[in-house]
């Protein structure tokens, strides 16, 4: 079966594009209650620390799934909306590798695929194709060009909630 990728602001995987299953626009989608309500998962692989978006841990907490497995080299429980299942302590590094490109077909894969195409088309031409500058252009921006084996550092709420939903 095929499963959909949300990696955080934080995961070295979100900025990196090298995950074909990477939903980059979810915490985006979750602003829309119908889609929310659609997207009722039976199981969540967590890996690594805390999220930043707290859309993201709400909608954990509202339709808990029935299975929540955190990974993580911190041993201590960081689960806010109380949704772990299962706690699995070990080094991450030692799990890592490029994730490989899902099976074609439908699915929620396909689904939100589409749904992130769409969203990402339409924040390219409303923040990019823009002549006025804004935040959410320059934490895109940044982001984007960022040279390639190099650390972003985002700082301080706002800054890392744009980056986390817009680049």
């Amino acid at each position: 079966s095929e499963w959909p990728v949300v990696a955080d602001v934080t995961s070295q995987l979100r900025l990196n594009r090298r995950c074909h299953a990477l939903c980059e626009h979810f915490d985006l989608m979750l602003l829309n209650g119908a889609f929310a309500k659609t997207v009722d998962a039976e199981m969540v692989v967590h890996i690594g620390g805390e999220f930043v978006s707290k859309r993201l841990l709400e909608h954990f907490g509202q339709y808990r799934p029935a299975e929540y497995v955190h990974i993580s080299a911190d041993p201590r429980r960081r689960d806010p909306a109380n949704c772990v299942t299962r706690k699995i302590t070990v080094n991450i590094a030692k799990l890592s590798g490029t994730p490989q490109k899902p099976q074609a077909g439908g699915g929620l894969n396909a689904h939100l695929a589409s749904l992130n195409s769409k969203l990402a088309g339409l924040i390219g031409d409303r923040v990019d194709n823009s002549a006025h500058l804004s935040e959410i252009g320059v934490a895109r921006a940044v982001a984007a060009n960022a040279p390639k084996k190099s650390a972003l550092f985002v700082s301080s709420s706002l800054p890392i909630r744009l980056v986390d939903s817009y680049a």
